[in-house]
């Protein structure tokens, strides 16, 4: 007599009963394509500490000073004399969590038998195997947990980049804590705010959105030799409806306009109709002569929604829509990690993201479910907050 030999756990049936068979078919499998949708243009990741407190070394592009004239017998003030500054703050910890219990794992295998019984009814020998099924079950869940931590780190660095800070909000942080702000400490005096639509959202015929970008980029330029701008690309693409800017980029694609009056106007917002994205984007990076990175990261977050009594996922974008960011070009900050606690020998685990984060895997042996738990304490933290501008646009409030 035959004996079926029951549903194994999908660490069991793969083998990895062990941190170091698990660790070897994570590297394997998942490591190479963990960061695969990561961006931290400007960051890079600092070595990792065991305090969840961090300084960060502050650096300033200043304005160059002149040599002072003195006489020949006196020593001039050394220059910088007011020290180095320190940026202090704490380090946050993302977590994330893949779980299978028996009813999923029953689920998976019916599955497969009715795909393989489609297969067969059209005559292909080649069906689908339990190990096959298994295995894109495991490898998607650890995906979706690498994900969930690039994603984290995706929006931290946008949120910096745009903001100047990150605050968890029900908005971005539903199933965690909330009403936090991790600030990069950018002064109030670097942030500028335009008015360009009225409190309906309709264009202000009085606004001037042309000049105040101009303007924007001739005042950071002053300061620095090498700058780039930063912006949302999709509220780029919105912004760029509004008249005046429909009207300059008719003139960017056909400068003669500008010197035929009140029919040139007329001709460029026309010519600026047919004008794709793309187009969009080069023409105004030849306006403001400077790098633009279009940022059109969106972050996922899931929450329970009480309305429909469902499990949704909601799109948040890294950048936020309407702001214009300029800062040097280059590194502007690390990302601060703190080096995961190890389980004891019992446990199986394995790190992540070369060593600075960690997933851990659990079995209820009395519920029969399979969990995999991961970690990562980083932030993105830049070190350059007193050169980072933003030019915030906004509705008029009344």
């Amino acid at each position: 007599m035959d004996y079926y030999k029951g549903l194994d756990t999908l660490m069991g049936y793969k083998g990895l009963t062990s941190s170091e068979s698990f660790s070897a078919w994570y590297r394997s499998v998942i490591a190479p394509y963990e960061s695969q949708d990561l961006d931290l243009t400007g960051f890079e990741f600092d070595l990792p500490q065991i305090d969840f407190n961090y300084e960060q070394l502050e650096i300033e592009g200043q304005v160059k000073v002149m040599a002072t004239y003195l006489d020949a017998y006196s020593e001039p003030v050394p220059l910088g004399t007011k020290g180095i500054g320190a940026l202090h703050g704490a380090i946050p910890r993302h977590k994330a969590i893949f779980r299978r219990d028996e009813g999923d794992m029953r689920a998976i295998e019916i599955a497969r038998q009715k795909i393989n019984a489609s297969v067969n009814m059209i005559g292909d020998v080649n069906g689908i195997t339990f190990d096959d099924v298994l295995t894109e079950s495991l490898a998607g869940g650890i995906f979706e947990l690498t994900d969930a931590h690039v994603g984290t780190l995706n929006y931290q660095r946008g949120q910096m980049c745009s903001k100047g800070e990150v605050t968890l909000t029900n908005a971005n942080n539903p199933k965690g804590i909330q009403g936090v702000t991790f600030s990069a400490q950018v002064p109030a005096s670097n942030k500028t705010t335009v008015e360009w639509y009225t409190n309906s959202g309709a264009a202000k015929d009085d606004a001037d959105p042309v000049g105040d970008v101009r303007d924007f980029v001739h005042k950071v330029k002053r300061l620095y030799r090498n700058v780039e701008m930063e912006v949302n690309a999709e509220s780029f693409y919105e912004m760029m409806k509004h008249p005046k800017w429909q009207v300059e980029l008719g003139y960017l694609r056909n400068p003669v306009l500008r010197l035929a009056g009140a029919e040139g106007q007329t001709q460029a917002a026309e010519i600026a109709k047919g004008i794709f994205e793309e187009e969009q984007q080069q023409l105004f990076r030849q306006m403001v002569g400077i790098p633009v990175k279009f940022n059109n990261i969106v972050c996922g977050v899931e929450r329970w929604d009480k309305v429909s009594g469902k499990l949704v996922r909601d799109q948040l974008d890294a950048f936020e829509p309407r702001v214009f960011a300029i800062r040097p070009a280059g590194a502007i900050g690390t990302i601060k990690n703190v080096t995961p606690m190890l389980p004891d020998k019992s446990g199986i685990y394995s790190l992540i993201y070369d060593g600075r984060g960690i997933i851990e895997y659990r079995y209820d042996q009395k519920m029969k479910i399979q969990e995999w738990v991961s970690e990562l304490t980083a932030l993105c933290v830049p070190n350059r907050p007193k050169d980072m501008y933003f030019l915030n646009v906004v509705n008029a409030a009344s």
